[in-house]
């Protein structure tokens, strides 16, 4: 439909359980990339797309048919977390199909 070609999905943060870390989507140069770090989740409430600082911690969650959840970063459009292996996470771009499970508890 008309609405789902625009909406990127449900603005969310991630973050670890029981800590103040947080995922965040960073850029250095062309290199595009998670990182965990620690943040005050009142810091976190009120996020605006001019403070980049905040900004980065927004990812759009989105699912599909199958009910399986994409992020997209909301600072760097067309950029998804992605599966390397069981060890580890990366941000890719464009939303590349194929088996790319990884375990989020989603909390309100």
């Amino acid at each position: 439909s008309a609405v789902d070609k625009f909406f990127r999905g449900m603005p969310v943060v991630l973050n670890i359980t029981g800590s103040n870390c947080f995922l965040r989507c960073c850029k250095n140069g062309t290199k595009v990339f998670l990182q965990l770090e620690t943040c005050e989740k009142q810091k976190l409430m009120q996020i605006s797309k001019r403070d980049e600082g905040t900004y980065s911690f927004v990812f759009y969650m989105k699912s599909d048919r199958t009910k399986q959840r994409k992020f997209e970063s909301a600072l760097f459009k067309g950029w998804f977390i992605h599966i390397v292996n069981t060890d580890m996470v990366e941000m890719g771009e464009t939303d590349r199909g194929g088996d790319s499970s990884f375990l989020f508890i989603i909390q309100k």
